[in-house]
């Protein structure tokens, strides 16, 4: 690699009126314009010096991170910065005795790293920059958020989260309202509030309605000649005989005592 350096003259910001000034505000406002040119000046420096360093270790545009060994070569475990290219240097480490890369800088200062380790980082997290724009671990709770009255979710306390659905789930979202429901009974609606079980029928057992009320569970009741029977999921309803006439036999009694 050939390093032709250009001899330049370099101007600095040069306000007469803020040096002398007695003021502090364009005094300090000239300092920063000079400390930005200086910035400036110095990036650029460490640019050249790089180049000058990979042109005088070796002539051939690597710089060794390194002494070499009694054989003359470079153990294992040496880094080196390998400028070879035009348009990126690669960050190379020697291994089992070649040379590995293990990162690069491009020109447009994009940097690429292959197996790199944070050591103020958590093993196992999310990564995220903070205020400072530093990389810090992050755990997924961090980042989801869930919904009121619809999605729970549990932070499981090593970076992973748990997603479920809020229990009991409102009826507005398509739950019941409630964690339990009577068992064998029905439920009643109640608008966007909880339903609301029945208790438990027992055999024969209806449920009756009643005007601007939930309705309640009843069973049919027996009078004079009405027999009822009430089953497992069945009604039995009847009629007594009298003086051992059926049905049929009484009505046609009734109709000869009328004349009919």
């Amino acid at each position: 690699m050939t390093i032709t350096r250009l001899d330049e003259e370099i101007f600095l910001p040069y306000d007469e009126e803020a040096i002398l000034s007695e003021g502090k505000e364009g005094l300090n406002r000239y300092i920063k314009q000079l400390l930005g040119e200086l910035e400036q000046i110095r990036i650029k420096e460490i640019h050249e010096r790089i180049n000058l360093l990979l042109d005088q270790e070796g002539g051939d545009g690597y710089l060794y991170l390194g002494t070499k060994d009694s054989t003359g070569d470079y153990p294992n475990g040496t880094w080196r910065i390998n400028g070879t290219s035009a348009s990126e240097y690669l960050i190379q480490l020697k291994v089992t005795g070649s040379w590995v890369t293990k990162g690069d800088i491009d020109s447009d200062s994009l940097a690429t790293f292959a197996n790199l380790i944070l050591t103020g980082t958590t093993a196992s997290r999310l990564l995220a920059t903070n205020s400072s724009k530093q990389l810090v671990s992050s755990d997924l709770v961090s980042w989801v958020a869930g919904t009121s009255n619809e999605i729970e979710i549990t932070d499981d306390g090593d970076g992973t989260i748990t997603i479920g659905l809020v229990d009991p789930l409102a009826v507005n979202k398509g739950g019941t309202g409630v964690a339990t429901l009577t068992d064998h009974g029905i439920l009643l609606g109640s608008g966007t509030g909880a339903v609301t079980p029945l208790a438990s029928a027992t055999n024969g057992q209806l449920p009756i309605g009643s005007t601007g009320a939930d309705p309640v569970l009843a069973a049919i009741t027996a009078s004079d000649d009405i027999t009822v029977t009430n089953g497992a999921g069945s009604i039995s309803i009847g009629v007594t005989k009298v003086n051992n006439m059926g049905l049929e036999e009484q009505f046609r009694y009734m109709f000869m005592m009328s004349g009919v």
